[in-house]
């Protein structure tokens, strides 16, 4: 017999996961705010929209090698092994320069890919902004609608100013 309990990140380290992977990622709050602003782009609206853009949890579409899986493969919940190599699925624009999807509940993943088999990774804001401000121009949260594309210096000006989800 193993000698030794598992521990989970919070018993070893004290810290904690930065969502809550028990509890779906929806953000009606968000999806409100995109259709208001797309309705009415006055300041209010903006700035409704920037602070929810800013708090939310999002969903990133993703692939990985089914091998590399742990966990509960029929409950749809599974972990990815150390090491496991996964990759984001993104979109272009006419002249192919990546447009990085972000999605705020399954709902709206399931608008665009359809039936298609999809993997997600959750990311808070305060994660998701810098890495999208690493490697992306142009963003879209919900392609499928309600859609709001963001361009560059609206992704850098989130990734220095996304706080802890709400």
């Amino acid at each position: 017999m193993w000698p030794f309990k598992k521990k989970t990140l919070d018993q070893t380290s004290g810290a904690k996961p930065p969502v809550d992977l028990n509890t779906p990622v929806t953000n009606p709050r968000l999806v409100a705010a995109i259709v208001r602003f797309a309705k009415k782009r006055g300041d209010p609206e903006l700035k409704k929209l920037q602070i929810e853009l800013r708090r939310a949890n999002y969903l990133v579409a993703a692939t990985a090698n089914p091998d590399q899986w742990e966990g509960d493969r029929e409950g749809q919940k599974i972990t990815l092994k150390k090491e496991t190599q996964f990759g984001i699925l993104r979109g272009s624009t006419e002249d192919g320069k990546p447009i990085f999807f972000l999605f705020t509940d399954w709902d709206a993943i399931r608008k665009y890919y359809g039936d298609k088999p999809i993997n997600t990774l959750v990311m808070p804001a305060k994660q998701a902004w810098p890495f999208v401000a690493r490697d992306f121009n142009y963003a879209v949260i919900n392609p499928a609608g309600p859609a709001l594309p963001l361009q560059r210096p609206h992704i850098e000006n989130l990734a220095k100013t996304s706080i802890d989800s709400a």
